[in-house]
């Protein structure tokens, strides 16, 4: 038993019911997931209740996950997965996040405002300005302020070339026109050798000539 706590003494009438509170001190517990159950005690007898699992949090908000790759000489959404650690809604929480290389910083960029519920997790979108990055790898600084904390986490993000993209309608159609040219070429090809069949001697003349 990690700790421990009573209630106050209550009678109750037949068939009667209410509500206990007990208070424990958790100062000593690392966040975390417990279980707990209660003993009731009436008349001389005792009781146990079923077994309960909880929760002890504390005042945190953490970067679960992010956006890792973006194009290059595009304006990209960039959006983070925030959770809380913590068992009351955590309000105007926002992220500035700064892009470096070889420790030099070249671009910040800030999050909307955003709360959280209780042990929640959300997904926000802002938008990097790759306007002026080249391809390759950079460095994240990501701050996450909230309730007068500042809590900073790092990470890696890849800039890519932009890759070039059909639909699958402008596929079909190009296929389409492909298959055209094709049948076009091997239609003049079996023209070409028919009439050649019935004028032998004109164009074994061309040929000579």
């Amino acid at each position: 038993t990690l700790v421990q706590g009573s209630t106050q003494t209550v009678s109750l009438a037949s068939l009667q019911s209410t509500a206990l509170q007990a208070t424990l001190d958790t100062r000593y517990l690392k966040p975390g997931t417990y279980t707990g159950k209660a003993t009731v005690f009436f008349d001389d007898q005792n009781t146990d209740t079923n077994t309960v699992e909880f929760k002890i949090g504390e005042l945190r908000v953490t970067l679960v996950n992010y956006t890792q790759k973006v194009t290059a000489g595009e304006i990209n959404a960039f959006t983070l997965e925030l959770a809380s650690g913590w068992n009351n809604p955590i309000e105007d929480i926002f992220a500035v996040i700064r892009v470096l290389r070889g420790g030099v910083s070249l671009d910040e960029f800030k999050t909307v405002t955003t709360d959280l519920k209780p042990w929640e997790h959300k997904t926000i979108t802002t938008y990097l300005d790759a306007t002026k990055l080249t391809p390759g790898m950079y460095d994240l600084i990501f701050e996450l302020h909230f309730k007068g904390i500042q809590r900073i986490e790092q990470g890696r993000l890849e800039v890519v070339t932009e890759t070039f993209y059909l639909s699958p309608f402008m596929t079909v159609i190009l296929i389409g026109i492909v298959l055209v040219i094709i049948t076009n070429i091997i239609w003049i090809v079996l023209i070409r050798k028919k009439e050649i069949r019935k004028h032998p001697r004109s164009y074994a003349f061309l040929r000579r000539r």
